[in-house]
């Protein structure tokens, strides 16, 4: 209905949000996991089994390839996605409190986190207060976690490596300490605490 991945190009998740689970979702006022689920839908799946944590920057059929990707071996596992698990109509007026719980339990009931990091060397959700929450969260529940970060992500990361006078640990290294919650981004700059 969306006009396939040509009509997806380009477009980040919040516009995939914006311009097509919002739409399709209006008349029942629910995620998209719902609607597939009163519609009886093949795609409908009670349980997931993996969290995904991702960056809503991110252009959607990148990360959906990434996803792909990193899921190459394991053909039919269900993946939490936010973007389709959640109710999108009432996602802006839920507080802080709600989306905590929402994201910590979900993590802990699955017990496996997959973020998406690109570009490897400096990770949108690294920047972002939520994608660093759920991180906590998977290492607070000792949680299994994985970094996604596709064909050409993994290549430039192997490059990086291959080609660095430091150590690999070093060059690991100064990625992460570009972590700054301090400066981390949110929608809501309350949820920022």
């Amino acid at each position: 209905e969306c006009g396939g991945r040509g009509a997806l190009e380009g477009m980040t998740t919040t516009d995939v949000c914006n311009n097509f689970v919002k739409k399709w979702t209006e008349k029942h006022q629910c995620s998209f996991n719902d609607l597939l689920r009163e519609m009886k839908h093949d795609a409908y799946h009670a349980q997931s089994d993996v969290f995904i944590s991702h960056a809503w920057k991110y252009e959607f059929v990148k990360l959906v390839d990434i996803l792909k990707h990193h899921f190459v071996d394991r053909p039919n596992v269900v993946v939490w996605f936010d973007l389709f698990s959640n109710n999108q109509h009432q996602a802006a007026a839920l507080d802080y409190n709600w989306w905590a719980t929402t994201f910590r339990t979900a993590i802990k009931e699955f017990g496996y986190t997959v973020m998406v990091l690109m570009p490897w060397d400096d990770p949108i959700p690294l920047q972002r207060a939520w994608c660093l929450f759920e991180l906590y969260c998977t290492h607070d529940t000792k949680c299994r976690f994985e970094v996604a970060m596709g064909e050409e992500g993994f290549n430039a990361f192997v490059d990086a490596l291959d080609g660095s006078k430091s150590s690999s640990e070093e060059v690991v290294n100064k990625m992460l300490t570009k972590i700054d919650v301090k400066r981390s981004e949110a929608f809501k700059p309350e949820d920022k605490r």
